[in-house]
């Protein structure tokens, strides 16, 4: 019984592995339009994995996990203008944007983390846009302007950039895979059941929901800086919900906290909303919100939960993560 439920993880983390490899190919030798492509599909399958780290494990809903892109992002822009040598790794901004990001999560999970349900979610709310109203008005930080530090950084090489962000990919998938087996993921998964009966059954609810809250933060705000380095600046727009609501249909799509779920939904999502783009621009999101309305109804659990109902259907002994 053991050995089956191993070999159900392993086979979606070596999926998931072979993915991340055929992009990173794809990505880094084709051409440059491609590559682009790749690059924002990739953000936000890092992004999607990183609130799955706490919202699909906890079933805490957080639609202020974008602050931690901006956070990483402004991390970034500071670092570079504060060494401000071209000749320095910018690899260090982006790892810099992370570790800010997650302690700023630890700093802000130890309050609202109390609360629970809606209350939580409308707090996360109420978070982002109170981080975005300091940031504009900070004159150190350009206020509505931003950070340029163009001529601080090494001049734009989108495949060099590609590379920053497959690592990162790499790290938020090895990451939730070390998550989803051991100890600390099973407490999360519990919390996610019933929170009182895992404080009961002796789970520290706290310590596990800031700790999975503060890693989400560290790959949210790394996607960031590379995002800085790729402009070379650091913008307010940053900070956008938008993008928040971008995870969480991500996530929805392929499934909450599932392994293959945020990868599934990325790719769907991103591929589709770009199709839709192109082919209806003043009507896409009308329309992808009609569909996606339809598959939430018909498949709650996403098209992991689909997939594994098939399985079942046929007699599969086999369950997918």
């Amino acid at each position: 019984m053991a050995f089956k439920k191993e070999h159900k993880y392993t086979n979606s983390f070596s999926l998931c592995l072979a993915f991340a490899v055929g992009i990173g190919v794809i990505g880094l030798f084709s051409e440059a339009a491609t590559t682009a492509y790749c690059y924002a599909m990739i953000e936000l399958m890092i992004l999607a994995y990183s609130l799955n780290i706490f919202t699909g494990l906890s079933g805490y809903i957080n639609f202020g996990h974008i602050i931690f892109y901006g956070i990483g992002a402004y991390t970034a822009a500071v670092s570079a203008s504060i060494i401000a040598s071209p000749y320095v790794n910018p690899f260090i901004y982006v790892i810099a944007g992370g570790a800010f990001a997650s302690l700023c999560a630890l700093a802000l999970g130890f309050p609202i983390l109390r609360l629970r349900g809606d209350y939580f979610a409308i707090a996360t709310l109420g978070v982002n846009e109170a981080v975005k109203v300091i940031i504009i008005n900070t004159k150190s930080l350009g206020e509505g302007r931003g950070i340029s530090i163009f001529g601080l950084v090494p001049a734009y090489d989108i495949k060099g950039l590609y590379i920053f962000l497959l690592t990162i990919l790499f790290a938020v998938i090895i990451t939730s895979y070390i998550i989803f087996k051991s100890k600390f993921g099973y407490g999360l998964r519990a919390i996610k059941a019933d929170e009182d009966v895992a404080e009961v059954m002796g789970v520290n609810t706290t310590k596990y929901k800031i700790l999975s809250y503060a890693i989400g933060a560290f790959f949210a705000g790394s996607a960031g800086g590379v995002l800085t380095l790729l402009y070379a600046y650091a913008f307010p727009e940053y900070f956008f919900i938008g993008r928040t609501v971008d995870m969480l249909i991500a996530l929805v799509l392929g499934g909450f906290g599932t392994m293959l779920g945020p990868l599934i939904g990325s790719v769907i999502y991103y591929m589709v909303k770009d199709a839709l783009l192109i082919r209806f621009p003043f009507y896409h999101q009308v329309i992808f919100g009609v569909v996606l309305i339809a598959l939430v109804r018909s498949f709650p659990a996403g098209i992991v939960g689909l997939i594994n109902r098939l399985l079942l259907k046929r007699g599969r002994g086999v369950r997918v993560e």
